[in-house]
């Protein structure tokens, strides 16, 4: 949806991946902050993702 904005502002190549990377972490940030604030997201919850994500991506290095 942002996307449009970035290119018509000029941004290219790295710096438009860049820029969008950070609106990303800012967006998922600012989410995170308010799910947390208003009890939609438990700290048991979270920790048991983060612990539990990567598993379930295979291995990429060709095993």
């Amino acid at each position: 949806m942002i996307a449009p904005l970035f290119l018509a502002y000029g941004f290219v190549n790295e710096a438009y991946i860049g820029t969008e990377a950070l609106a990303t972490v800012v967006m998922h940030v600012s989410k995170l902050n308010a799910y947390g604030t208003s009890n939609l997201l438990y700290f048991q919850k979270v920790m048991a993702r983060v612990y539990l994500e990567p598993q379930s991506f295979p291995f990429r290095d060709g095993r």
